[in-house]
């Protein structure tokens, strides 16, 4: 893929397209600029591309791990057409491409876009890998049965997840309607209030939620969790939300000591002349892949 101009970057990392053939990375990166139903800060479906491009400017060498996870391989998979979708239709084409991409054996991490792509991904990931638990890293519990007049909002994505039969762990809420009540009550949904955890030492907390979670996970990481002092850049900026170093060591803990079976990040909103908070989950992505790297490699896999 080429660039569209010099500051800007079509591959995750910047990665060129000639060092590593993307059959043989272990990582994929799969983006989907979908945004429908969103009612409030808007920008979603602009995520992916500025994800990618804040990506371009960071080391490949991960100071914590002490090596460059990218020697893996991470390949940037081509997003399918979603704009001007209804959410029915995207759900459709979504599950196609994440089922595809799944074929190739790759771990997969998709690029959101607003999170109902969530629902299609952990559907395709269902069909291809069987059963698994779902934790979702998130400021809002997104349990309502219907918002706006559609059951596929991104408010109704967790809903739309536990139909399928996976357990729930959510950490970092902090928002919720009484709408989403009944399932928040559910015993296959555990939820850790951010007000709640914030009166735990860190691993203290990270450890109940590691707990928590069935042997294989998938990951959801909408990055209204985040505080909005880090992350102002989603349609509902949350304050009082997770803070950097801590949600590394709860990623680094999943990451070790749970089989990750795949993973999308959602709801990064740029902000026009804002770099930090596209460039803070770039940085957070590529984190995440060291973790699992680093997982891979103590497991001997």
């Amino acid at each position: 893929m080429g660039k569209s101009d010099p500051n800007s970057s079509s591959t995750f990392l910047d990665l060129p397209s000639g060092s590593l053939t993307p059959g043989g990375a272990r990582y994929a990166v799969l983006p989907l600029a979908f945004e429908s139903t969103i009612t409030y800060g808007k920008g979603v479906a602009r995520g992916p591309d500025a994800i990618i491009e804040a990506s371009a400017h960071i080391e490949a060498r991960d100071e914590e791990l002490k090596y460059e996870p990218c020697g893996a391989g991470i390949a940037t998979l081509e997003g399918p057409r979603l704009d001007g979708l209804a959410p029915e239709e995207m759900i459709i084409r979504v599950r196609e491409r994440v089922g595809l991409a799944l074929e190739r054996g790759r771990h997969l991490i998709c690029l959101g876009g607003e999170h109902s792509i969530t629902v299609p991904a952990v559907a395709a990931t269902k069909d291809a890998m069987g059963e698994f638990h779902v934790l979702q890293i998130d400021a809002h519990a997104d349990l309502r049965d219907t918002h706006k007049g559609t059951r596929y909002s991104h408010a109704c994505a967790m809903a739309r997840v536990h139909e399928m039969g996976p357990s729930i762990t959510q950490v970092g809420t902090r928002s919720s309607a009484s709408e989403d009540r009944a399932l928040l009550d559910s015993p296959d949904v555990r939820t850790f209030w951010m007000h709640d955890i914030r009166r735990l030492p860190v691993a203290d907390w990270v450890y109940d939620v590691i707990q928590s979670l069935g042997p294989r996970v998938y990951v959801t990481f909408d990055v209204s969790a985040l505080d909005s002092g880090i992350m102002p850049a989603t349609g509902a900026p949350e304050p009082g939300g997770l803070r950097w170093h801590e949600t590394l060591e709860l990623l680094s803990a999943v990451a070790a000591q749970r089989e990750v079976i795949g993973s999308d990040f959602v709801e990064l909103a740029p902000i026009a002349g804002m770099r930090a908070p596209d460039y803070a989950v770039a940085r957070l992505i590529y984190k995440w892949i060291g973790y699992m790297e680093d997982a891979r490699r103590h497991s001997g896999s």
